[in-house]
């Protein structure tokens, strides 16, 4: 598979400031194949609250793998 322009995987991804899409990597070694995308925000960023809409800054930054929608034929995980 070729590389896929980062702004049609961000809008995919449905990402949105302060969120930016860092990079992408496909394994072809497995079955089926993954897609991994890497995602980042800066630092001291804020976020709104889902439930409320208050506006405050993370307090979690670890690095964890979630599961997202596949893209392609492909196995598709969002890494922060």
């Amino acid at each position: 598979m070729a590389w896929i322009p980062p702004q049609v995987l961000t809008l995919g991804l449905g990402l949105e400031a302060p969120w930016i899409l860092k990079g992408q990597h496909l394994d072809t070694a497995v079955s089926p194949q993954r897609l991994d995308l890497y995602a980042e925000a800066e630092r001291d960023s804020f976020y709104s609250c889902p439930a409320c809409g208050k506006t405050c800054q993370a307090h979690d930054d670890a690095d964890e793998p979630w599961r997202h929608l596949n893209r392609y034929p492909h196995a598709s995980h969002a890494v922060p």
